[in-house]
């Protein structure tokens, strides 16, 4: 009886030891729930409320306007775009933790995929 309840234990830790390994991995998704993008003296920008550096990827669908930036946290990037006419030609953003990059080519054939969020991000 002693032999079953040890393999529970150690069935337990293992699991806890897996799961633990999962939640560390957890920074490798995006980053766009601690991205804030506004609108500041009429343009159109971001600030990175994360925890560490991230990297933005901006662009509007119209392909005239294209950047990616490093952000330090705390930092702010204002795109140069104002914000009205960044809502005419509409645009999309990723945010990945630095070192980092979306999995899905950053494009507008790809502009469903992040309106809904359905990147992760992969080591550069």
């Amino acid at each position: 009886m002693v032999k079953p309840v040890g393999l529970i234990f150690a069935a337990l830790f293992l699991s806890l030891g897996v799961g633990h390994a999962a939640a560390q991995n957890v920074e490798g998704l995006h980053m766009e729930a601690c991205t804030e993008w506004r609108t500041f003296n009429g343009n159109h920008y971001t600030r990175n409320a994360c925890r560490r550096a991230v990297t933005v990827w901006f662009m509007t669908l119209d392909g005239s306007h294209r950047d990616v930036r490093r952000l330090e946290r705390n930092e702010a990037f204002d795109t140069g775009i104002a914000a009205e006419r960044a809502k005419d030609p509409g645009w999309i953003g990723a945010t990945c933790p630095a070192g980092f990059r979306p999995n899905v080519e950053f494009a507008s054939l790809n502009k469903e995929r992040f309106f809904a969020s359905d990147y992760d991000c992969v080591p550069d």
